[in-house]
């Protein structure tokens, strides 16, 4: 009997139960190759440039030019990676929300810390601070956001100084404030955490509960709640908040708990966090501190999530519905913040220094550091009985050998009733243009309960194509 040794990410909270992992692998499924499951290789990140001193707190795409803060300084970055200072902010510390306005109309770039609000006037190439008294474009009725956005005409930023409120500038012009410009999501009397736009509706993420509003067009305040837009989950980290072609997400909390992942389509959130994902979830301690991003590439929409303090970070592929763990050995978690697409290149930051990176397809380190790929598959059991495993068959794309890893390795090992791991065992993938390799372990003895681990940290592309273990019943131990 051939089991299947393919599939996404999630380890149970008993080892006993599910131990499976895909980490630095993604699923992807096709109905007309060899195979349905295959496994890619998430990408690599190239450093693109360096800009201050880090960490890279928030980035933006404006008028095809890539802005970026990074510690206390806000940089214009070229397409050949060469950064102009552009302003200084009064923190150094956490995230940062950015928003624009266009090149063509307002030509301004709000940020957002929770210390000041500021703003990149571009056409006067002039850096203003509204919040702060000393400057020059003072204003008294702007709030101190943590977050802001653009919609329909006006920056719209969340109050942290009264539960609920939101504000909104003058038109296409965030240095122009009104104190009577401002409205409260109070269906539930909790704390505005977050706020995006999506389908041309404005969502208001509070702590236990998140609200839909809408443009109006009235006179007096542009927005108004809709009356089926009301949900009773909340956010239990702000910058979790993320919107993609539509769809929205973000971690969760509300009255009965939190960790959950929930994805909104047209107003009706669902809940996509598997239950082996949650439980993932749950054993960390702070999931406060969760930031999330999006990129595609190809026909895949990734949605990642990464856990600063629990040194973890999750995706989730739109296209598959399935889950992987993205992973940089020397921090735990991927090593990637505030994804912008920009120059027809994926630029991430770095979390802790001021490196931007490109994630790339082609490379295969994480700026010179190794990357380990592992496929950990499902429990294969026999109920009372054990089970004769005659090998495990791995089709690869194979022959990926090059002049720095010319006979590069794919490794296997297993578990037996949640013990010890055994020894690794290798096989080679292939030299350089080696074709028909397929890497085959056979006489794998018995067990009643086994777990397989395919490894590869190499620095060569993986592509796993198929992979199953060939086992069958013990007769010996038939009644």
């Amino acid at each position: 009997m051939k089991l299947p040794l393919l599939g996404g990410s999630g380890e149970d909270r008993s080892s006993d139960v599910s131990q499976q992992l895909t980490q630095n692998l993604y699923v992807h499924k096709t109905q007309t190759g060899k195979s349905k499951t295959v496994l890619y290789s998430t990408p690599a990140i190239t450093l693109f440039t360096e800009v201050g001193l880090g960490p890279i707190r928030g980035a933006i795409e404006y008028n095809d030019i890539y802005f970026v803060v990074s510690n206390n300084e806000l940089y214009e970055v070229n397409s050949v990676g060469t950064g102009v200072l552009r302003g200084t902010l009064n923190s150094s510390l956490g995230h940062v929300s950015m928003a624009h306005n266009g090149p063509d109309n307002g030509q301004q770039i709000a940020i957002a810390d929770g210390t000041d609000f500021y703003i990149w006037d571009s056409s006067a190439s002039d850096f203003k601070i509204i919040t702060d008294s000393g400057d020059p474009d003072y204003d008294a009725d702007c709030p101190t956001p943590t977050q802001v956005l653009f919609f329909d005409g006006l920056f719209v930023v969340n109050n942290p100084a009264v539960t609920g409120t939101f504000n909104v500038s003058g038109s296409y012009d965030g240095t122009a404030w009104d104190a009577t410009e401002f409205a409260t999501a109070e269906r539930d009397p909790d704390s505005l955490k977050a706020l995006t736009v999506s389908n041309r509706k404005l969502i208001l993420a509070g702590r236990d509960t998140a609200e839909i509003w809408f443009n109006s067009g009235a006179l007096d305040f542009p927005y108004e709640p809709m009356q089926s837009g009301f949900s009773e989950w909340g956010i239990a980290a702000p910058f979790s908040l993320v919107e993609v072609s539509g769809i929205t997400f973000w971690l969760s909390n509300n009255k009965e708990g939190n960790g959950m992942i929930i994805m909104m389509t047209g107003g009706n959130p669902q809940v996509i966090s598997t239950p082996e994902i949650a439980t993932e979830i749950s054993k960390i301690s702070d999931i406060s501190d969760c930031y999330s991003y999006s990129y595609q590439y190809q026909q895949h929409a990734f949605v990642v999530f990464t856990f600063v303090s629990g040194k973890k970070t999750l995706v989730y592929d739109i296209l598959t519905q399935e889950w992987h763990t993205w992973k940089t050995e020397s921090t735990g978690y991927h090593r990637s913040t505030g994804h912008t697409f920009v120059f027809n290149k994926h630029l991430v930051g770095d979390p802790i220094n001021g490196n931007i990176y490109k994630l790339d397809w082609d490379s295969n380190t994480d700026n010179g550091e190794s990357i380990k790929r592992i496929r950990r598959s499902q429990n294969i059991h026999g109920d009372d009985r054990p089970i004769k495993h005659h090998g495990v068959w791995i089709d690869i794309q194979e022959g990926v050998g090059d002049a720095t890893t010319p006979n590069p390795q794919i490794l296997l090992r297993w578990r037996d009733d949640n013990g010890s791991w055994s020894n690794y065992h290798a096989r080679s993938m292939g030299k350089i243009g080696e074709k028909n390799k397929k890497c085959i372990w056979r006489a794998l003895g018995r067990s009643s309960d086994r777990v397989y681990e395919i490894s590869v940290t190499d620095p060569v592309s993986l592509v796993i194509v198929d992979g199953y273990a060939n086992v069958e019943g013990d007769e010996r131990t038939k009644e």
